[in-house]
């Protein structure tokens, strides 16, 4: 029960990344910089939520 909330941490964690991006394609921030922590950060979501789906279920 206590991994439930990484799937939406981790989905606040892709619209701070995006928004970071955006600042990216505004050059304000250096998109080598930027698109990095955007694909990280969609992974790490992506990895959790399928970790859960497989996990099973366990007493």
């Amino acid at each position: 029960m206590r991994r439930n909330y990484f799937p939406f941490l981790f989905i606040l964690l892709v619209i701070i990344a995006f928004f970071f991006n955006l600042l990216g394609f505004m050059n304000m921030i250096p998109m080598y910089i930027t698109l990095p922590l955007l694909l990280a950060s969609i992974y790490c979501m992506l990895s959790s939520i399928a970790y859960q789906k497989t996990r099973g279920y366990r007493r």
